[in-house]
C-alpha cells in the first residue's frame, strides 16, 4: 500500500503492490492468508479491516511496516 516508487525501490519478496480504492479487483483466495505493511500503520490497518469486510477469513498487518521489516534485517528485493 506503498506509492509505486517506494515499492520499486524495495518490497518485501512476493509483495503483491495495490491500493486501497483497487483492492477488490485483486484475484486473492479468501481462504489464504493474507498480510498487509505499508509506510505507516494506519494504511496497513485501514487495508486490513476492508480485505476482512470483503470475507478474506485471515488478515494481518505488519506492526511498524517496512521500516521495521527492514530494521531488522530481513531481505527486500527491488524485482516486480
Amino acid at each position: 500500500m506503498r506509492p509505486i516508487s517506494e515499492y520499486s525501490a524495495g518490497h518485501i519478496i512476493s509483495a503483491v503492490h495495490g491500493n486501497i480504492d483497487d483492492i477488490d479487483k485483486q484475484k486473492f483466495k479468501k481462504d489464504h492468508p493474507l498480510i498487509t505493511y505499508s509506510s505507516n500503520d494506519k494504511d496497513a490497518i485501514q487495508v486490513g479491516d476492508t480485505l476482512t469486510k470483503l470475507g478474506f477469513e485471515e488478515v494481518f498487518y505488519l506492526e511498524g511496516g517496512i521500516q521495521a521489516w527492514t530494521e531488522n534485517n530481513m531481505p527486500i528485493t527491488g524485482e516486480k
